[in-house]
């Protein structure tokens, strides 16, 4: 059974650790890559317009794998129907050999 507590925390000193440990990593890698936790309003907001073109792209990308889908399974179909001939060709072929076979043995050709 779960238990809810609820818990009292020194939020002012949890941030500021943060902070010093941000700036201790900071020193630490300057040259490589730094950690900027300051919110850009502007960049936080521009994404949004971003994600609408990505989901347009998405669209278009869906519907082309959709495209190529349809024709895999056209193609798959048609291949399907001329194995299928092919397999009838090879047995009517037979059946007439045989049947000739039958004509030759009745006129004794063979």
């Amino acid at each position: 059974m779960a238990v809810q507590i609820n818990v009292a925390a020194n939020q002012a000193a949890l941030t500021a650790s943060i902070q010093a440990g941000v700036q201790a990593y900071n020193q630490r890698f300057a040259q490589n890559n730094q950690i900027n936790l300051s919110i850009n309003q502007r960049g936080f907001s521009q994404p949004l317009g971003r994600i609408t073109g990505d989901v347009k792209d998405f669209e278009a990308a869906l519907a082309a794998s959709n495209a190529r889908v349809i024709a895999f399974g056209a193609s798959t179909a048609v291949l399907g129907g001329v194995i299928r001939s092919f397999k009838e060709l090879a047995n009517v072929t037979i059946e007439v050999e045989k049947n000739l076979a039958d004509i030759n043995r009745v006129f004794g050709l063979t």
